[in-house]
């Protein structure tokens, strides 16, 4: 379980869904807006349409959390150099996966995530010189 300052709440996630940024993989995507608390906060949705059986979906959320703690709170993963976006803090993040992410294994999921959030850094790194420019 995700530590309750690293947690996006239920409310927080329809204003998300509304402003956040898109942005896609193969078996999930990642909405990403910021917020002013200065610490990240993230939230995983894992439709009834991905699989009607809880333990499935449990298992998808499990492995997504594994990789948000190692990687994002505790940053000391493999994948940190690619999401340092947690060094900035600040950001809210929703993780919406896919029904391809049936039958993936942990690796796959944490190659797809990582490769998302590196477009995410592209993105804000690209947007944070235009405004300081």
């Amino acid at each position: 379980m995700l530590p309750k300052k690293n947690r996006l709440p239920a409310k927080e996630i329809r204003g998300l869904k509304k402003s956040g940024k898109l942005f896609g993989g193969k078996y999930s995507g990642i909405l990403v807006g910021k917020n002013n608390l200065g610490v990240l906060r993230s939230a995983i949705v894992v439709s009834t349409k991905v699989s009607k059986k809880a333990t499935v979906r449990n298992r998808i959320k499990r492995i997504i959390r594994s990789f948000i703690t190692r990687n994002l709170i505790n940053k000391g993963g493999p994948a940190h150099n690619a999401s340092s976006i947690a060094d900035a803090g600040g950001y809210d993040i929703l993780i919406l996966t896919k029904a391809t992410i049936l039958d993936k294994s942990y690796e796959e999921v944490v190659e797809d995530l990582s490769n998302i959030l590196k477009k995410v850094l592209r993105t804000e790194n690209g947007r944070q010189k235009s405004e300081t420019s």
